[in-house]
């Protein structure tokens, strides 16, 4: 008995009725169909769901009509992109067509009917809608299998939800859009060629600038739209940024239609998938920036010489100033001389005969001369600041603080002042003389504007902090408001009565104008009744550690 196995034929010896084996073989025989049988079924299924599986991964469900009975049988892909339950009894083509948009039927309908009629494939794009107004793209493709007499049997094919690219495509399209608008309405000239120098993109401007119509620019070279030794030019640039593979901006002269220009151009290679098969480029005409740039420096001189001219004639009269403030305070100095003499001579031999008033007139006098001695003293300090040359050096801050305050010290012992001092071995770079003056001031006015608290207290410091040199002089007198901060620095401005607080307010002027001269600045930070701080900064290259 002979039976197939897979691919292979098995012949048996034919067995006979009476034969005691004849049962036991028929029945192995069976067994041995079942099990081919049985892993056929598994091979079987185990295709189908591999197909499947694919199918759900490409989206792409399988279908086949039987024409005769209008039954629709799917894959179950086919089912998911439709969204009909694969248990449903509703599989006919009437059901499956209500799926697609209203709007596609018919002429989804169409192209079946005509692939029917024609017996060639079809393959349309339309879309399904879903409750809620959700809409699917889909790619549906069809052909149709005949019986050897022509008619038709049924037809089968496929469907691909394609939503996802068709939304890519839309975005796309949308970007394409933008891009489009923004090339098109640029001022600039946007362009990009080949490798052969054919303009392959070209905006309006572009367009305008060359003389021609957009469609007349695309295709053609720089050699039929400029110049001859312009497009050469053109050219030349092309092919270096296309070997070198950089970007480039300059400006150049490009001459058209009888009118040569300024622009500024930037180029750079055009690379489509690593590879350079082309330039882009932008370039505007400069023209009217270039004559706003000239006019800006035409302006920006005029006005530097006007500046300069001002230093000078500032710097003319400041030098008159300073002279005739020298002069005066100068010749001041003998009358009040002779003041002073007088009036010693008139203590001397007339007190006696002087009633109280008298002697107050001349005491009156005496502190009168005394004042105006000190003015003076200071406008000549003043002067000769100014007008002296400085002569910069490493001054350590501990031996010139302890100098200032031995001749001071009548004074703070007079006061009643406690001193404190944290100077390290700090040391600025400046002139001895200009600095003697700024300290000295300085401390003079921390003590007399702490003459009315009951413990007067006098602190000197300094420290380096980032990249100057800073050194502080604090009291805990009076304060001030500093709304009054710049004030106070100038000449003659005081913002206490001369009669409660000595002074001639030309002393914070001094400090300011030295600070300025060795290159450094002064500045303050009080509050009323809390105290003043003032402090002076030296600027690195201007200070350093005091030499050992």
């Amino acid at each position: 008995m002979g039976r197939l196995r897979g691919t292979e034929a098995v012949t048996e010896p034919p067995e006979h009725p009476d034969n005691p084996d004849h049962g036991e073989r028929s029945r192995r025989a069976l067994l041995s169909v079942l099990e081919d049988q049985q892993q056929a079924e598994n091979a079987l299924r185990a295709s189908e769901a591999r197909l499947n599986e694919a199918q759900r991964l490409a989206h792409v469900g399988s279908w086949s009509l039987d024409l005769t009975t209008s039954r629709l049988s799917g894959s179950a892909e086919l089912y998911r992109i439709f969204e009909i339950a694969p248990q449903s009894v509703v599989a006919s083509y009437e059901d499956f067509l209500h799926v697609i948009h209203p709007d596609d039927r018919a002429a989804v309908d169409a192209a079946r009917r005509q692939s029917l009629a024609t017996r060639a494939p079809y393959v349309i794009v339309h879309r399904l809608l879903f409750p809620g107004a959700r809409v699917k793209h889909v790619e549906e493709r069809g052909e149709t299998v005949c019986a050897s007499d022509g008619s038709p049997l049924y037809r089968l094919g496929t469907v691909q939800d394609i939503s996802e690219r068709v939304a890519k495509a839309a975005e796309l399209e949308h970007l394409h859009g933008m891009l489009a608008a923004l090339v098109e309405g640029s001022l600039d000239a946007i362009f990009v060629k080949d490798e052969d120098g054919r303009y392959l993109i070209g905006n309006r401007a572009l367009a305008d600038l060359v003389g021609q119509s957009p469609d007349a620019v695309v295709h053609a070279d720089d050699f039929a739209l400029f110049p001859r030794e312009v497009a050469e030019r053109f050219r030349a640039d092309d092919r270096r940024i296309m070997a070198s593979g950089q970007v480039e901006s300059y400006e150049e002269n490009v001459r058209v239609g009888g009118r040569s220009a300024p622009y500024l151009t930037t180029k750079g290679p055009l690379i489509i998938a690593g590879e350079v098969r082309g330039v882009f480029g932008i370039t505007r005409d400069v023209s009217l920036l270039k004559d706003v740039q000239t006019d800006l420096t035409r302006a920006r001189d005029e006005l530097e010489e006007r500046v300069r001219e001002r230093t000078r004639q500032l710097a003319a009269a400041n030098r008159e100033l300073e002279t005739f403030a020298y002069a005066v305070a100068h010749d001041l100095k003998a009358p009040l001389r002779g003041i002073a003499g007088y009036s010693h001579m008139l203590a001397d031999d007339y007190r006696a005969q002087l009633d109280a008033d008298g002697q107050q007139f001349l005491a009156n006098i005496a502190r009168g001369i005394e004042q105006m001695n000190d003015l003076i003293d200071d406008l000549l300090a003043y002067s000769r600041l100014e007008r002296c040359a400085l002569r910069c050096v490493t001054v350590a801050l501990r031996p010139l603080v302890d100098e200032v305050l031995a001749d001071l010290h009548g004074v703070i012992g007079q006061q009643g002042a406690r001193i404190e001092i944290d100077l390290d071995q700090l040391a600025v770079c400046a002139d001895p003389q200009g600095l003697t003056v700024v300290v000295r001031n300085l401390i003079d006015n921390a003590v007399k504007f702490s003459a009315a608290v009951p413990s007067p207290l006098i602190r000197i410091s300094g420290q380096r902090c980032g990249h100057s040199t800073k050194l502080a002089i604090e009291d805990n007198g009076i304060g001030f408001d500093m709304r009054f901060h710049d004030r106070i620095f100038e000449m003659f401005q005081r913002l206490q009565r001369s009669e409660d607080y000595a002074g001639t307010g030309v002393g914070l002027a001094l400090v300011r104008k030295a600070m300025q001269r060795m290159g450094g600045r002064v500045y303050a930070e009080s509050t009323p009744g809390q105290g003043s701080v003032f402090r002076l900064e030296f600027p690195d290259g201007k200070a350093g550690a005091a030499e050992a």
